[in-house]
C-alpha cells in the first residue's frame, strides 16, 4: 500500500522534502522541540537551496 505523500508526488510532481511526525501539545508549544523535529525530519537544506533559486 503506498502512502500520501507518494500520491501527493505523483500528483503534483514536486518532491516531497519531508513531513513532520504528529505532535503533542506539549511539543507544539515549544518552538526549540519544533526545531528539533523539523531538523530530524525535513530536508531544510534542500528548501533554502530551492527558495535561494526562486529569487534569482
Amino acid at each position: 500500500e503506498k502512502g500520501n505523500l507518494y500520491y501527493y508526488r505523483k500528483l503534483t510532481g514536486l518532491p516531497i522534502l519531508g513531513k513532520l511526525p504528529q505532535m503533542t501539545e506539549a511539543q507544539l508549544g515549544n518552538p526549540e522541540e519544533i526545531a528539533r523535529l523539523a531538523e530530524q525530519n525535513v530536508q531544510l537544506d534542500r528548501i533554502l537551496e530551492l527558495a535561494d533559486k526562486a529569487t534569482e
